[in-house]
């Protein structure tokens, strides 16, 4: 996947490129990663941010989990 980031993006100072589903996880040499996705004819582009409130750390972690859960029973 790397290659085919550095053929359309010659110059880039990506280090690792790979396909997640249907997102395009890309990362840079400083460490950066861009998360890209298709929805219809829009291109969204995702940067994670660190979660440091452990409030939000722990409802986030459940939602997820509960999310997890709910998609093995359906």
């Amino acid at each position: 996947m790397i290659d085919i980031v550095k053929n359309f993006y010659p110059g880039t100072k990506t280090v690792q490129a790979e396909m997640i589903g249907d997102i395009l996880k890309v990362e840079t040499v400083e460490g950066d990663i861009r998360l890209y996705k298709f929805e219809g004819d829009k291109l969204y582009v995702y940067a994670p941010t660190l979660v440091t409130s452990k409030d939000n750390f722990s409802k986030i972690k459940s939602i997820i989990r509960e999310g997890k859960i709910n998609q093995l029973i359906t």
